[in-house]
């Protein structure tokens, strides 16, 4: 069959099979009257096979390798390796689609609704690092260069929500934040300065700004009010991250999510 057969039946590209060709992988008989190239049955089940490994992303040149190599022990360590690596993969995927939910469960949750604090369960730990206390650090770099798992964070101190009065505007600190699950499975460290926020209960409400250094003192009541009213104590910094981006507006709206450890007045009373 020529090239162009092969191609229809196999649904990969003629230049694809030609680099293929070039690169030893197919064996096609070439016409002495033509020069054309005539491919067989063996090269047709022969493309297939490459295929099946290419859409293991396997390289071409691990597939020359496995073709010449005589060695079955070096085919197996060849396939295990890059069987390592899809596993690798599939575990950042799993990481980057788990952030994805998060992220549609909040926008879900909170359509149009600015004003209801809601309770929630932290099964893990959230660690926040910020841009102020870490830019520089070769730790947060790395942090920075799988974005993909983390989400932008902003932090407010505990110590400013306990002052007996809070400014028109309450400063807030810009950064990154995940899970501590995330960074354990997939070995990235932490940098040394870094906000730990403990698993347990939390009580949270989303919040739009435009502004990323601070936020209207007016945007945070909700939450004091709600936590006082029920007789709760704030047990950590405020720690937030970003949901959404809206764009449609005269500026640009940032939609985060805030959220604060709390326990019963009781639970210090038995301390």
């Amino acid at each position: 069959m020529n090239i162009k057969v092969l191609s229809d039946l196999t649904h990969v590209n003629v230049e694809t099979i030609r680099a293929y060709r070039k690169k030893g992988l197919l064996h096609p008989r070439q016409n002495p009257d033509n020069h054309y190239y005539e491919y067989s049955e063996e090269d047709f089940l022969t493309l297939l096979h490459i295929k099946k490994l290419r859409s293991s992303n396997l390289s071409l040149d691990s597939i020359a390798m496995t073709f010449r190599e005589s060695d079955t022990d070096r085919v197996i360590d060849e396939y295990r390796k890059q069987l390592t690596v899809m596993q690798e993969e599939l575990q950042l995927l799993q990481v980057r689609i788990t952030g994805l939910q998060i992220t549609l469960r909040h926008l879900d949750e909170y359509q149009g609704d600015f004003t209801d604090p809601r309770e929630f369960e932290a099964f893990d730990e959230k660690v926040d690092c910020y841009y102020d206390d870490c830019l520089w650090d070769s730790t947060f770099d790395i942090w920075i260069r799988n974005a993909g798992m983390f989400t932008q964070s902003i932090g407010i101190s505990r110590e400013v929500l306990l002052a007996p009065e809070l400014p028109d505007r309450v400063p807030i600190k810009m950064g990154l934040g995940t899970y501590r699950l995330f960074l354990t499975q997939n070995n990235i460290p932490v940098p040394k300065k870094n906000t730990a926020c403990p698993k347990g209960t939390y009580v949270s409400i989303p919040v739009i700004l435009t502004d990323l250094r601070s936020i209207e003192k007016e945007q945070l009541m909700p939450l004091l009010s709600y936590i006082r009213e029920h007789h709760y104590r704030i047990d950590s910094d405020v720690t937030a991250f970003m949901f959404r981006i809206d764009y449609s507006g005269d500026q640009p709206k940032y939609l985060f999510r805030l959220r604060v450890k709390i326990a019963e007045e009781k639970e210090y009373a038995d301390n």
